[in-house]
């Protein structure tokens, strides 16, 4: 069946008449419609929706037609609605706004509008829905609303005043500006701003309060109880509703003005307290002194402004400088240690020269900021005297430690060295006591002459006892002279070669200008001292039948001229990490263990060679030899 819709005729022109439009045209026009378009019969059941309806509740019309409202809006929704529906069919137009799809990543707000359909009669036989989406105006009212409460929470929650006034009369404040005056809001709304000053600043106050740009002034404010309150005031032109007007905010600064007295006072104090310390202390801002107090004058400056001004890095040794640098970037960077041991110089100076003083510090720095700039706070306390007692500490106990191992070694290789001839001297001993009558005369003699060896060496051992403990304590005087150096040592090496039956070969070689007619200043109990030892330890330790080589030579030296002996051997050779210890006494090396030796033999060689004013030098290689060099300043005979 086709519903027409009735039309006028045209008043003016009756030949144009308006067709009527049927109801499947209705629907196309309404399909076609954004907005969305509903019918609903007295039982809430969907008579008609357009596609805009179906599409907002995800379904389509087909699926809407003869279902209750229930089915398509849920029943969440349906409560919701309900009580407007009962509205609507007791023949009242209603209008409600709410949420959809809640439960969807991104919800939406509609608003409905409800309009029933009476009849003639005034029975409402159905109603109509016009939804609209208005989901970015509630939005935007949210926002709205949001910013007005925070605003109104800020205003309510600071504990700075704010006043708002027109025309110069008060229009509104917060609860904290009241606190402040200790007054009622009537007290203060609808008066003259002017009036919360006292009379004789209102002519001031006046001044400033209609100013075209933000001002900031200082002011007295009468409390309700007479008393005054010390306020800061910042005030700026604001529109409020659409209105030109003035905003003032209200600063107490009275606890702030007592906080900077007692600051200054503090202040004061600390500063007396710093300047009459006997620690030294400065502050430093981009590596110049801008403070020091009378202490650090007294160590480093000669009058009180001396030191201002100075580079800090002046205050420092020129050796000491890049580790005073490194420390302070490692405090910048958070290093929790900030304690610095190092040499200051006195007076400043970029270098040091004859004059300046020396002296070993403690230092502790702080970065701190000092307007809005950094700066390093240095207290430093003289160390001098405690370094040297410590240094004085520490070389006593290095004395006593190689006192402690000279013993342990002396007690060692005198419990080895002397039991080997004691041995001897027993065991041949009672073989003459007890067994005298059975043994012939040769097997006596022989039993006799290991008596006198042992004898001999442990008289040898002895010897070279007295000798280093002469050199060592100094109590051996140096007597040089006139040596025939050739011959000295021709006899010394004569006298080798007996005791050692010919077992090595020991030659010299003089190297021009040495020869028999050179005659030196030289001690020649120390020089026959030092070049024994050498020799006898080159065939000490080096295989039978091997060559023991003595060089003579004049060298030119750092010092001048110098005779050089040198004794090479062919044996066994020394560890090199053992090199530096070779000259102390009683020291042997591990290879060398195996052999007789009381490990002073070097030790005396090295207090000889020095008693002449020389010194002794050493090169090896192990299984292939060794070289020692004895070089003496080479002293003419007159």
């Amino acid at each position: 069946m086709t519903t027409l819709i009735p039309v006028s005729q045209n008043q003016h022109n009756p030949s144009l008449e308006l067709k009527p439009v049927s109801l499947e045209q209705l629907h196309v026009l309404l399909d076609h419609l954004q907005g969305i378009v509903g019918y609903f019969d007295t039982v809430n059941r969907c008579v008609y929706a357009n596609h805009a309806y179906a599409r907002a509740y995800h379904t389509t019309v087909q699926d809407m037609l003869g279902k209750h409202i229930r089915d398509i809006i849920g029943e969440e929704g349906w409560r919701f609605v309900e009580p407007y529906s009962q509205r609507v069919l007791a023949g009242e137009s209603v209008r409600y706004v709410r949420e959809i799809d809640r439960d969807m990543p991104e919800s939406h707000w509609i608003e409905v509008h409800l309009v029933p359909n009476a009849v003639e009669d005034g029975r409402v036989v159905g109603n109509f829905v016009f939804i609209d989406d208005v989901t970015e105006q509630h939005r935007t009212q949210e926002v709205i609303r949001a910013s007005e409460e925070r605003t109104r929470l800020f205003i309510e929650a600071g504990t700075e005043g704010i006043v708002f006034y027109r025309d110069g009369v008060v229009i509104d404040c917060n609860d904290a500006f009241l606190r402040m005056l200790g007054k009622q809001r009537h007290d203060i709304m609808h008066m003259p701003a002017s009036h919360l000053f006292l009379k004789s600043d209102r002519a001031f106050a006046e001044k400033y309060m209609h100013v075209e740009r933000d001002t900031v002034y200082p002011a007295q404010l009468p409390r309700a109880d007479g008393s005054l309150i010390t306020v800061e005031i910042a005030g700026r032109r604001v529109s409020v509703n659409g209105t030109d007007s003035f905003v003032a905010v209200v600063r107490d600064t009275s606890q702030l003005v007592t906080m900077n007295e007692a600051l200054l006072r503090s202040q004061s104090r600390y500063r007396s307290l710093v300047d009459n310390s006997d620690q030294c202390a400065f502050f430093t801002q981009d590596r110049k002194v801008i403070y020091a107090n009378p202490a650090a004058v007294k160590l480093f400056g000669p009058h009180p402004h001396a030191l201002v001004g100075v580079e800090s890095l002046h205050l420092i040794h020129p050796d000491d400088r890049a580790y005073a640098l490194r420390r302070r970037k490692e405090m910048i960077a958070g290093d929790p240690n900030t304690e610095v041991q190092l040499r200051a110089i006195s007076p400043p100076a970029e270098q040091i020269n004859e004059h300046t003083r020396i002296v070993w510090v403690r230092l502790h720095g702080s970065i701190i900021e000092w307007e809005a700039r950094p700066g390093v706070l240095i207290f430093l306390t003289d160390i001098t005297a405690l370094r040297e007692s410590e240094d004085t500490m520490r070389k006593a106990l290095a004395q006593e430690k190689e006192l402690g191992d000279l013993k342990t070694r002396f007690v060692s290789m005198a419990s080895h060295e002397f039991r080997t001839p004691l041995a001897t001297i027993q065991t041949s001993s009672e073989l003459l006591q007890h067994y005298s009558d059975r043994l012939s005369v040769a097997e006596k003699a022989d039993a006799l002459n290991d008596i006198q060896r042992a004898v001999q060496r442990m008289q040898a051992m002895m010897d070279r006892f007295l000798a280093f403990g002469r050199l060592d304590s100094g109590s051996t005087v140096f007597t040089p002279t006139p040596t025939p150096l050739l011959a000295c040592l021709q006899g010394l090496v004569r006298e080798i070669q007996v005791s050692q039956a010919g077992r090595h070969s020991v030659t010299v070689t003089a190297h021009a200008p040495v020869d028999e007619n050179t005659h030196l200043m030289l001690d020649q109990t120390l020089l026959g001292q030092m070049v024994m030892n050498l020799i006898t330890n080159a065939c000490k330790y080096s295989p039978r039948d091997t060559r023991v080589k003595i060089e003579v030579l004049r060298s030119i030296g750092e010092l001048g001229p110098c005779l050089v002996i040198t004794v090479q051997d062919e044996g066994m050779g020394i560890p090199p990490a053992e090199l530096p210890r070779l000259f102390d006494s009683f020291y042997r090396a591990s290879n060398a263990n195996t052999t007789p030796g009381t490990g002073l033999g070097l030790a005396i060689v090295d207090r000889a060679v020095r008693a002449h004013g020389g010194h002794v030098s050493v090169q090896s290689e192990l299984a292939k030899g060794s070289r020692f060099s004895l070089n003496l300043p080479w002293v003419e005979a007159s």
